[in-house]
């Protein structure tokens, strides 16, 4: 409505230099959505003599290119439901203001309008200026301003997102996407017939290369319709080094006489433009080297010890730390004879154990041996003539299966013992 003020007073400002002529104030163009309602401003002047006239002139507008051949399509005295298109007179001819809105335009209401002003008097007269109306079924996209965005990280960005709004009865809703932290969004209308948000937020690292997108959101006259259109742009923050981290490979303890490699990583827009890397010398740093992988040779354990890549671009710096451990041929070799001796002695631990529980074994099958009865067999053998047997079979009574065994010899040595005997008896006879 600010933009239907501004139309107007320009018209006051020229009202006395045509007051004795015919003339109208029409914009260029209008663009309309359709399913939605439309707004017409407009301005005229008549000669001084007919201004008496205005108080019973009604508005009527005319829907043609040449108002001789058009068609009447609105009259402020009639009902809407007489009127070919519906809409109200806003403006007051009192005052020389026929704006007006019409409603419900669609892709068919398209064409050339103009404006006729008809008293109950000698005031009857059609101007001859015409607007011509553009119907669209997609909303126009919002502008965003500025185009583009290239700023310094901490630094306060303000975007504007503009939308037209042809019906001031329905403006659009604006919202921006994504939903940015601490930010504000202020509303306003302008002078020429646009709605307008205002993104304020402080520039990030974390939002450079984002899209951020301003959506106009329309809705219909009838039903539950709405359209939509959207606008967007990419952010470009300039920061300094983020996120710098420095590695060693290989890992772990370096052997001296092996080569070694540093590398440096950094985020930084715009990307790095130096790497410098630094040793750690008692409480002074000294240069060692520059570009994202240092390489060198560790000839020496002195070699070893705290490193730092520092990562550096127009808008800043940041360094990160790594560690290099050496170690020395001879402290590798210096465990091999404790590992020799762990496994000697897991060895001699091992051979004792088995021999106790081969032991403890053979005790007992043998205490269970004696108890079986064969005791009173042995005492009624002769031992002079079978001690060497004995001691044998006694030998072999250690396990299960030797005891199987010396049952048997105990038979033969039994047969041994009669065949003597009988030699002997023999011998007596004789």
């Amino acid at each position: 409505m600010a933009g239907i003020v501004r139309f107007i007073l320009i018209g006051c400002l020229l009202q006395g230099a045509l007051s004795s002529q015919w003339a109208v104030w029409l914009p260029k163009s209008i663009e309309a959505l359709s399913g939605s309602c439309v707004l017409i401003p407009c301005r005229f002047e008549i000669p001084v003599k007919y201004e008496n006239d205005l108080h019973s002139a009604k508005a009527v507008w005319i829907r043609g290119k040449k108002w001789q051949d058009g068609t009447h399509v609105f009259d402020s005295n009639q009902t809407q439901s007489k009127n070919r298109i519906q809409g109200r007179l806003i403006g007051d001819l009192l005052q020389k203001n026929c704006t007006i809105i019409m409603d419900n335009f669609t892709k068919s209401d398209a064409d050339h309008y103009s404006f006729r002003v008809d008293s109950m008097g000698p005031l009857k007269f059609t101007f001859n200026q015409t607007v011509p109306i553009l119907v669209t079924e997609t909303p126009p996209k919002p502008k965003l301003t500025p185009v583009k965005v290239e700023v310094t990280e901490g630094t306060s960005v303000r975007l504007t997102c503009s939308a037209a709004a042809p019906c001031p009865t329905l403006p659009p809703t604006l919202t921006w996407t994504p939903r940015l932290r601490n930010s504000v969004d202020q509303l306003q209308e302008n002078e020429d017939k646009t709605k307008s948000s205002v993104l304020t937020f402080t520039a990030s690292h974390l939002l450079h290369g984002q899209k951020i997108s301003c959506t106009a959101l329309y809705k219909l006259q009838q039903g539950d319709r709405e359209k939509k259109s959207e606008q967007s742009l990419t952010v470009n923050v300039l920061y300094p080094p983020k996120s710098t981290s420095a590695s060693v490979s290989p890992s772990g303890s370096v052997m001296l006489g092996s080569s070694v490699t540093l590398t440096c990583s950094s985020n930084a827009n715009p990307p790095v433009q130096s790497y410098t890397w630094y040793k750690e010398n008692g409480r002074e740093m000294k240069i060692v080297g520059s570009g994202q992988n240092l390489t060198f040779n560790v000839t020496e354990p002195s070699d070893g010890g705290q490193y730092y890549c520092e990562a550096q671009n127009d808008h800043g710096r940041q360094t990160s730390p790594v560690f290099v451990n050496t170690q020395t041929a001879g402290s590798h070799c210096s465990l091999i004879p404790y590992i020799i001796c762990g496994i000697l002695a897991f060895l001699y631990l091992l051979t004792v154990g088995v021999g106790v529980f081969k032991y403890r074994r053979l005790s007992r099958e043998a205490e269970q041996g004696k108890q079986g009865g064969g005791g009173d067999t042995y005492t009624s053998l002769q031992f002079s003539n079978v001690s060497s047997d004995y001691h044998i079979l006694q030998r072999r009574a250690g396990s299960k299966q030797v005891a199987d065994q010396g049952r048997t010899d105990y038979e033969n040595i039994r047969e041994k013992m009669h065949q003597n005997n009988m030699h002997r008896t023999g011998a007596n006879a004789s």
